[in-house]
């Protein structure tokens, strides 16, 4: 479980952190929880996404995020 892993690093940094934790999860098939504000982020990094806001509002995969009113609200360009 990491909360806000990537607050505090560089742009650099950021990229090879998400690489070792994709490799972790997809290689060797690690369960990786992360908490995050940066939803830009999550949708890119994510296969699922759990968006809370003193309440459930959504759960489900980051494609269906993606089509729900909730991801449009927060991932709009």
């Amino acid at each position: 479980m990491l909360d806000e892993p990537v607050s505090a690093l560089d742009p650099v940094a950021t990229a090879d952190f998400y690489a070792l934790i994709r490799k972790l999860n997809r290689e060797d098939h690690i369960a990786v929880i992360m908490i995050s504000h940066d939803i830009q982020a999550a949708v890119k990094q994510a296969n699922r996404i759990l968006h809370l806001d003193s309440t459930l509002r959504f759960f489900g995969t980051t494609a269906e995020y993606l089509q729900s009113d909730v991801g449009h609200a927060f991932c709009e360009a």
